[in-house]
């Protein structure tokens, strides 16, 4: 019988996510795209919810995650306080 997931982890690495996380590291999809080794048409993808990351894009967007601070619930709200 599987265990249950614990409820501490992160939310899943879905596009908004996605986006906000390139937005917090101040980058284009083009300079996301090449951290992440893949093409800029695969970043809006991502971003738009047509496709989701195979498990090495994953694994380095998770790598790149855990140098930010992304919020998981609430963001926008989260981010305009940062701002103001």
């Amino acid at each position: 019988m599987p265990e249950a997931e614990p409820s501490h982890l992160a939310p899943p690495m879905d596009g908004p996510r996605i986006r906000l996380l390139r937005m917090q590291l101040g980058l284009t999809q083009q300079q996301f795209a090449e951290q992440l080794h893949v093409t800029p048409l695969t970043v809006l993808r991502w971003e738009s919810r047509q496709s989701t990351p195979r498990r090495l894009a994953l694994q380095r967007l998770q790598e790149l995650e855990a140098t930010v601070s992304v919020p998981a619930a609430g963001g926008a709200a989260a981010q305009q306080e940062t701002i103001l």
